[in-house]
């Protein structure tokens, strides 16, 4: 009852910090879901090299704006905290040390995440319901939340030998295999299964490919250099308890090698519940205890600093959705006006204009990067377009190449312009 009692007061002080600063929604949370729940196809419809399952899951959602999302957002992460507080309840009686570990797990998941939404998350949350199944001898439910976590993306397949090793009736597999193949005979019926595997698979391969040889830090290195050392040092005291804690093992290090797949603080994400548990499993050792405690105390204060920066920085920030101002959203639905689906064609990267003026874009209008598209160029056709829309911000992201430039000037006029957009209107003479 006492860790009961911990774990309520610590969950809703958890919840209070999350709702105190603002949810970082990118388009990829809000424009693809919106597509999906227009009818479109993802991959077939449209461009997309991640998984398909955030979509589905946030479809029904969009139609309400950003805030349910949001409140989805913040939900996940207050279930997640649950879940973990129950596996470390398992594991630890001592209601001090059960207090800094659910403390540590809040400080260290906020630092990482900071506030915004993102795959890695998704798949955490999967993972640790699949892992709280697991452990609670419901392996076929566990299989379907892992099929769940491969969706967001395929990466987290590297999770497989740890769930297999928990495993006791092999035929359970079986679940997972069959909750894909549900999966792909939905996309096969909307005649999108090619567009799955050539968007998902071929591209991603090909961008993996094409990008290896940059190595960019999306993390600070003092943050990172704290975090391996302290990974590396549980798990190395954890290998003298091997037998016990094989799987969790894997697990943590399966979910740190996830890190490598974008070198970003998001990316930790996955490996977060997994690094707690096994420390949980660690601080129950009477022979290691005190070296635990330090390595556990000092890591805690690394971590504790970097979340007060973190949450310095985020609790006055813009969202993304908001950082148009509405006054200028109703000046550019003037100029463009009459709206209509897939006539009006956004260059750059602002696709949250779709969505606010509720137009479909033309079919195969995705987000766009720089790295994506060098192997992924763009090609855009004015064939059907009436109202082209074009950026004056600043960056890379905003940027219209030349040759798109001279293809709209020969065929549309100007015909008004914002603070930060100029319209275009097809020239019928």
């Amino acid at each position: 009852m006492t860790l009961f009692f911990i774990s309520a007061i610590c969950l809703f002080v958890y919840l209070f910090i999350l709702i105190t600063v603002p949810v970082q929604l990118f388009p990829e949370f809000f424009f693809y879901p919106w597509l999906v729940s227009k009818g479109l196809v993802q991959y077939r419809d449209f461009f997309d090299h991640h998984g398909f399952l955030t979509n589905f899951l946030l479809a029904p959602l969009v139609g309400n704006g950003a805030r349910a999302v949001s409140m989805l957002f913040i939900i996940v992460q207050c279930i997640q905290f649950a879940l973990l507080a129950i596996l470390i309840a398992k594991r630890i009686k001592k209601p001090f040390l059960f207090f800094l570990l659910l403390v540590f797990y809040g400080v260290f998941q906020f630092t990482i995440v900071g506030q915004q939404m993102w795959f890695d998350q998704w798949i955490a949350i999967f993972l640790i319901d699949a892992w709280y199944f697991f452990e609670t001898k419901r392996e076929g439910v566990g299989w379907v939340f892992f099929a769940f976590a491969t969706m967001i993306k395929p990466t987290a397949l590297i999770f497989f030998l740890p769930f297999y090793l928990m495993t006791k009736k092999k035929k359970n597999i079986l679940v997972f295999i069959g909750t894909w193949l549900l999966a792909l005979f939905y996309f096969y019926q909307k005649e999108g299964l090619g567009a799955l595997w050539q968007q998902l698979i071929s591209f991603n391969a090909s961008y993996i490919q094409s990008t290896y040889k940059k190595i960019i830090f999306w993390i600070g290195i003092k943050l990172l250099i704290s975090i391996s050392l302290g990974y590396a040092s549980i798990l190395a005291l954890s290998l003298f308890k091997k037998k016990k804690s094989t799987p969790l093992i894997y697990a943590c290090i399966c979910g740190a090698l996830l890190f490598f797949q974008g070198l970003a603080k998001v990316n930790v994400t996955i490996s977060v519940p997994f690094f707690v548990l096994l420390l949980a499993e660690r601080l129950v050792d009477k022979k290691y205890r005190k070296i635990i405690l330090v390595i556990f105390l000092v890591f805690f204060l690394i971590v504790g600093r970097d979340a007060a920066k973190t949450f310095n920085v985020i609790r006055n920030r813009t969202p993304y959705l908001s950082s148009l101002p509405s006054s200028e959203i109703a000046s550019l639905k003037r100029l463009a006006s009459p709206l209509r689906d897939k006539n009006m064609l956004i260059l750059g990267n602002r696709v949250e204009l779709y969505y606010l003026f509720d137009v479909l874009p033309p079919e195969f209008i995705p987000l766009h990067f720089p790295w994506i598209d060098a192997v992924h160029p763009h090609h855009y056709s004015f064939a059907g377009i009436q109202t082209v829309v074009v950026p004056k911000l600043p960056g890379v992201y905003e940027a219209v190449p030349t040759s798109v430039m001279k293809g709209l000037e020969n065929s549309f006029h100007r015909t008004g312009q914002t603070n930060s957009y100029t319209v275009w209107r097809y020239n019928n003479e």
